[in-house]
């Protein structure tokens, strides 16, 4: 089961948990790199092993978080067809995967290799753990936040930063909490005057589920 995970809506990662905790024998795949809930749901993968992600995203600070956050087994290409430009997107995807530090057995995973074991009923193959940043000279969390920015700047300038294409505003300071200076995300969203958020973004009670709270 596919299910839309980027601008456009409130963060839904919290759901995604209690809806694959009541069906277990589901996968489900969160699209567009899982961007509304990606700064802290890796981190729940252990007890969800069916949750997977896709790629069909266009912001490289967004899937280099991906790549180094998630273990590369639970990541599958995905073209965006036909919102995006496949060709554009498999060399976004690649060009991310390789710069976190992914080796090539577990990029042919993402390419295919994991989706044609998925669809034919077998079980995931274990292809190792998430690269983490140390090939990166940046905090991916905080790269986020400022791809975010970025964009929301050139759409002020262009006149365009109105409800709703407030999305990269209210995007910018939902990416940083899982970074270990939480306030940062409260200090984003006090600078933009948004409405206060939760420690992990805006809806906190939906985006997170409330039996499982992360230690201070």
């Amino acid at each position: 089961m596919l299910i839309h995970a980027g601008l456009g809506i409130e963060p839904l990662g919290g759901d995604a948990l209690r809806l694959v905790e009541r069906f277990p024998r589901a996968t489900l795949i969160l699209a567009h790199a899982a961007i509304t809930d990606l700064a802290w749901i890796a981190d729940e993968l252990d007890d969800h092993p069916s949750i997977l992600f896709d790629t069909a995203w266009w912001l490289p600070a967004d899937l280099l978080a991906l790549f180094a956050l998630v273990p590369p087994e639970r990541i599958l290409f995905g073209s965006d067809t036909p919102d995006g430009y496949p060709g554009l997107n498999a060399i976004i995807a690649l060009r991310c995967a390789r710069a976190v530090g992914l080796a090539d057995e577990q990029i042919r995973s993402v390419m295919g290799g994991q989706l044609e074991r998925l669809l034919a009923g077998q079980a995931l193959t274990d292809v190792g753990p998430p690269p983490g940043s140390r090939h990166l000279e940046r905090d991916v969390l905080l790269a986020r936040v400022g791809g975010y920015l970025d964009i929301a700047w050139g759409m002020g300038i262009a006149g365009r930063l109105h409800d709703p294409s407030r999305a990269p505003l209210v995007m910018a300071p939902n990416v940083a909490p899982r970074h270990p200076r939480r306030e940062t995300s409260a200090d984003i969203a006090a600078a933009l005057e948004l409405p206060p958020f939760g420690p992990w973004g805006w809806a906190p009670s939906r985006s997170r589920p409330r039996s499982r709270p992360r230690p201070a």
